[in-house]
């Protein structure tokens, strides 16, 4: 009987310990952005861009955070790779407001954790794609 009971036991902890593993090992999300800065007149663009190098800077116009700052997304100049068009062609881009709707629900210092985001721009005949991480409602400085 005692047999028994440590058997059940083991696998109750078992059991509890995969679970626990499973919940937190979970899928990374990524997401798409087409940021085309150029063909937007500088004053009607939602989004600003700063450049600090090795820094780009991407500040979305817009205090829609708790705490009431613009989202502002980082990326460095030396990471970025090109794309052809028929490899942009097939990937599934987000809106701007679905690009505001998920930093405002994941606001958290554990957003890069869970979402890796590219911005894919057009430059002539090739695009760019840059990884871009989530630094918050944080105001960047440049000099």
């Amino acid at each position: 009987m005692k047999f028994l009971v440590k058997i059940i036991l083991n696998l109750i902890v078992i059991t509890n310990l995969s679970n626990s593993v499973a919940q937190t090992i979970s899928k990374k999300d990524t997401v798409y952005y087409f940021i085309d800065t150029a063909k937007i007149p500088v004053l009607d663009r939602l989004i600003r861009v700063d450049i600090a190098d090795p820094h780009i800077f991407y500040t979305i116009n817009c205090p829609c955070l708790s705490s009431g700052s613009n989202p502002v997304f980082r990326t460095n100049i030396n990471n970025r790779t090109l794309v052809n068009k028929s490899k942009v062609a097939k990937i599934k881009f987000i809106s701007l407001v679905k690009l505001i709707e998920l930093v405002r629900k994941n606001d958290t210092p554990y957003f890069n954790d869970a979402v890796t985001i590219f911005f894919i721009e057009p430059r002539e005949k090739v695009f760019i794609q840059e990884r871009v991480f989530f630094l918050g409602g944080k105001q960047t400085k440049i000099e």
